[in-house]
């Protein structure tokens, strides 16, 4: 009895945590855009790495922009398909400026991850006063550009921001995942609207899918080149700029306005968050185990203590279907499609177990390999 209380509790509290920032999280669809505003001249930065399949995806929808007082620079960093054919293919007749580069080679001795370092490349190369650095396997809407400057220009206290984007997956067992790795935890750890302004390092966040920064504070911060080999770099971006009190990002919900297709099966999932899941929740296998078994014990006991008592099930249910909706909500979700995520709520934990599972072999037996790079994994095995 007393650990079914201590469980609920913990859920409620998380619960309330969700509904904070469903509530009040900034959301890229409700900024005004003032007529006759000027917007700080912007470069959307895409490093590029086999990156041919998801450009003719991104680039038709930047181009498709209503706003127009942007660059585009595409990194060609060492693809081996068509990447920089297909880049230069689509934009050959863009009325937006651009330039295809092709980046220099990167070796593990440089002391730099080589995204880091295809970014890092890319923000020497921008003209503009606003980066956004963007992957690959983004597409926006037609007023992305112009509502994430206009955000930047309407909340100068802080560095920049970060688009929180809907996720596409095409398979069952991934859209079972997504939302334990890249949702859930979102709502309920941070107060999204506050954190950023905090002097904390450790309660910073960020989304390198879509970030834009403004360029003083990205070369005071020492940019990407002072991230070294960092794997989750987005995130150590962030905490650089706090800790060199230059302004948070500020985490904006964009589910309507940017939308990214991650993987396109399982075995590209795993691959995937091989390289950087243990990094990104506890740093190290044990912190990372331990904090699956508290995602395990919280989640899950509602269901193993259905005799308990009539009020534990019917708080511990209610709790579990308001935060899941508001979740699935929150990240673009149909409301049918959120309601059916509550009931493959259990269904989808074991598969996030045995996920875990497979990612905590591949980090043991160093099998980080991304797009043909070995990706460097800190912490102590």
């Amino acid at each position: 009895m007393i650990l079914a209380n201590f469980t609920l509790w913990i859920l409620l509290l998380f619960l309330a945590m969700c509904c904070l920032n469903y509530f009040t999280a900034f959301r890229l669809d409700q900024v005004k855009l003032k007529l006759n505003t000027h917007l700080p001249a912007a470069s959307v930065l895409i490093p590029a790495r086999n990156e041919a399949h998801n450009l003719v995806q991104l680039i038709p929808s930047l181009l498709n922009s209503n706003y127009k007082e942007f660059e585009i620079l595409v990194l060609n960093d060492g693809s081996e398909d068509q990447t920089e054919k297909v880049a230069l293919g689509l934009l050959e007749k863009s009325h937006i400026p651009y330039r295809v580069i092709q980046g220099k080679k990167w070796n593990s001795d440089l002391g730099i991850s080589g995204k880091n370092y295809a970014c890092q490349q890319l923000a020497e190369l921008a003209q503009g006063e606003i980066f956004i650095f963007c992957d690959a396997d983004v597409t926006v809407a037609a007023d992305t550009v112009q509502k994430t400057l206009s955000f930047i220009q309407q909340n100068p206290e802080a560095s920049g921001m970060s688009g929180l984007p809907k996720i596409k997956s095409h398979g069952f067992y991934e859209n079972l995942i997504f939302p334990w790795i890249m949702q859930i935890p979102l709502m309920i750890s941070l107060p999204l609207a506050f954190a950023w302004r905090l002097p904390i390092a450790s309660m910073q966040m960020a989304n390198g899918q879509w970030l834009a920064i403004r360029k003083s504070a990205y070369d005071k911060s020492g940019g990407h080149r002072a991230l070294g080999t960092a794997v989750v770099e987005d995130m150590q971006l962030a905490r650089n700029l706090v800790n060199k009190s230059l302004g948070g990002l500020i985490p904006v919900l964009a589910a309507k306005d940017v939308s990214v297709q991650m993987y396109f099966d399982w075995n590209s999932m795993v691959a995937g968050f091989s390289k950087n899941l243990i990094l990104i929740y506890g740093g190290r296998p044990v912190y990372f185990l331990t904090l699956l078994m508290f995602v395990n014990l919280v989640f899950l006991v509602p269901l193993w203590f259905l005799g308990v008592s009539l009020v534990h099930v019917t708080l511990g249910l209610s709790a579990l279907f308001i935060l899941r909706l508001l979740t699935a909500l929150s990240f673009g979700s149909s409301l049918l499609n959120a309601v059916l995520q509550f009931f493959l709520h259990w269904p989808s934990l074991l598969v996030l177990n045995y996920f875990s599972i497979l990612i905590l072999n591949n980090y043991y037996n160093h099998v980080t390999d991304w797009k043909g790079r070995k990706t460097q994994q800190a912490g102590a095995r």
